[in-house]
């Protein structure tokens, strides 16, 4: 039998956190011309989630005793994974706003405003693709810290 609550209580905060993702892309889905208008909120969303991630052992080391601040560190999984889902999004405006255009879109990845974010959405993809038990067992604990430690750079 599967037990809503308890499924409730262990997934929250990835419902939270990507529940407006979801809404956003099923809204740009349904109204492509609104890409215009999502545009700059997809990419403060995963701007403001990635400094929230990358900012929560620094506070935890500065303020120890900090209960708000270890609950929230216990979902960065979530977090990272959520900033990733914000920064395809955001891509996705991107890719309407070239008129779906493989072609034009890699080309203007080259440009070197583009080329971070290109490189910073391949390195949250593949962070993304290895936030799981599956991966940190497979690679083993210490490999898999070591990769996910390049966001820092």
């Amino acid at each position: 039998m599967f037990h809503y609550k308890k499924w409730l209580e262990k997934n929250y905060s990835w419902i939270v956190l990507n529940f407006p993702a979801f809404f956003t892309l099923m809204a740009l889905i349904y109204k492509p011309n609104l890409w215009e208008f999502l545009t700059p909120y997809t990419v403060y969303a995963a701007l403001s989630l990635l400094v929230l991630v990358l900012s929560l052992n620094p506070l935890q080391a500065f303020f120890p005793p900090s209960v708000f601040i270890k609950k929230i560190n216990k979902h960065r999984r979530q977090i990272g994974v959520a900033v990733f889902n914000y920064a395809v999004i955001h891509f996705f405006c991107f890719f309407i706003k070239r008129q779906y255009s493989v072609s034009e879109t890699l080309y203007y990845f080259l440009h070197p405003a583009i080329l971070p974010a290109a490189i910073a959405l391949l390195i949250f993809g593949i962070l993304a693709l290895t936030s799981n038990n599956y991966f940190v067992k497979k690679m083993g604990f210490i490999q898999w810290k070591k990769l996910h430690k390049t966001v820092y750079v």
